[in-house]
């Protein structure tokens, strides 16, 4: 439901919190750096006058579509439990 980022390895306190329901998860080209994938929320945020766009990278394509399916499973879960309640 929710992906909570760092600026360092050694931070305890989270410098944000994504919230993966309404989110758009993908692999991209044309970045900077290779293997990206962006998370997009679909929602405004109440703070945001823009939708905000995460990019992320891995060392291998494979290991960010580890990370894409493993965000996109989390995703899924909290959307069927909400639909059964």
């Amino acid at each position: 439901d929710y992906l909570y980022y760092y600026k360092t390895m050694t931070d305890v306190t989270p410098a944000g919190i994504i919230f993966l329901r309404d989110c758009t998860i993908r692999m991209v080209t044309g970045e900077l750096y290779p293997h990206t994938f962006e998370i997009k929320p679909a929602v405004l945020l109440p703070s945001s006058a823009s939708h905000p766009r995460y990019l992320i990278s891995g060392d291998t394509e494979a290991e960010s579509q580890t990370w894409i399916d493993a965000l996109e499973s989390s995703r899924m879960r909290t959307l069927q439990l909400r639909t059964t309640v």
